[in-house]
């Protein structure tokens, strides 16, 4: 634990850890919307998957080593933001790079405080939902069937969408990965990643309103 400590201590150390626990969390957006994904394939397989996942043994020290990956990328975040506010008395884009500014790097603090808030939000509505005989799916439906929550839901994945757009781009070269060569084809696989969060996670309020309600 002294290595943490020590790198917390550094400018250098606190974005190299924050890029590190970043590209975590980009991987379980990739895993956890794969997951979503099979919303598509109806009731039975959906709850399938939800039964499958939710037998995984260690899966309360899966949760909460996932909470703390993201909680240290939070509190690491807002302290260098308000390092950075204070020597440079501007706002903070995370590891910003020689390229031009985008509305996507120049709010990842509000993008970021947007998201933990509707992650807290999200994960209450479905984790206490009523589930009943349909399931995970059922519950799903009921929650996505209440169109503010779906804009609501909606917006929110936009905007992580955008936090992701600049995010996963800079934690691959707050942590080395970066090269002239290949600086391009990495800002594009940021940005579709970005687009693939936005319009994936988008897709079951959609599908739920404008499909589903449409069949009932």
């Amino acid at each position: 634990m002294a290595w943490i400590v020590d790198a917390v201590k550094s400018s250098i150390g606190k974005k190299f850890l924050m890029g590190a626990m970043g590209l975590l969390l980009c991987l379980y957006l990739a895993v956890h919307l794969a997951g979503n994904m099979i919303f598509f394939g109806g009731r039975e397989l959906f709850n399938a998957y939800a039964h499958a996942l939710e037998s995984i043994p260690v899966l309360p020290a899966i949760e909460i080593a996932l909470a703390s990956v993201f909680l240290v990328h939070i509190v690491l975040g807002l302290i260098t933001w308000f390092e950075n506010r204070g020597a440079r008395g501007r706002p903070y884009a995370v590891s910003q790079g020689k390229g031009e500014r985008s509305l996507a790097n120049t709010t990842m603090i509000y993008s970021g405080a947007v998201t933990a808030a509707f992650l807290v939000i999200h994960v209450l509505n479905l984790r206490f939902a009523q589930r009943g005989e349909l399931g995970l799916y059922g519950a799903t439906v009921e929650l996505f069937s209440r169109r503010g929550y779906s804009l609501f839901y909606i917006v929110c994945v936009c905007v992580l969408g955008t936090h992701v757009w600049h995010g996963f781009q800079s934690a691959l070269r707050t942590v080395g990965l970066s090269h002239p060569k290949y600086t391009p084809a990495i800002e594009w696989i940021s940005r579709l990643f970005g687009v693939a969060v936005a319009a994936g996670f988008s897709s079951i309020p959609l599908w739920v309103l404008f499909v589903l309600e449409g069949q009932a």
